[in-house]
């Protein structure tokens, strides 16, 4: 494993656990607050700091890694946009016409999981 590798997944662990800390707090303090008080969106937004700093050390992967790593990891990430966007555009579209209705918070698990199946066609290639 490469140092950039290796420091990558010491930023995106602390920031998933910062996330799985965060996650439950945000929950129980938004519970607590009830649905009536404003300071209940400040509560569930307890979790965007940890998502920026998972953004942070893909950006400084990018930034450290070596030519074809960095190369392999845009070309997934621009593959997993691309299949994202269309499959989160397409699901819009067929709820306009009777499909049940998904919260925008699945919008990240699905271009996540795009991520990971662009980096296993990507590596194929390499």
């Amino acid at each position: 494993m490469t140092p950039s590798a290796k420091r990558y997944l010491i930023r995106f662990g602390v920031a998933m656990g910062l996330y799985l800390v965060g996650l439950p707090l945000a929950i129980w303090l938004g519970t607590l607050a009830g649905s009536n008080n404003p300071w209940r969106f400040v509560a569930y937004l307890l979790v965007a700091p940890s998502v920026v700093l998972v953004i942070r050390a893909v950006r400084l992967l990018v930034v450290e890694a070596d030519e074809l790593q960095s190369r392999k990891l845009v070309e997934s990430l621009a593959i997993a946009f691309a299949g994202g966007s269309v499959l989160t555009f397409s699901w819009g579209l067929l709820e306009t016409v009777g499909a049940p209705s998904l919260p925008i918070i699945w919008a990240m698990p699905v271009y996540m999981a795009c991520w990971g199946l662009a980096t296993i066609v990507v590596s194929r290639r390499y």
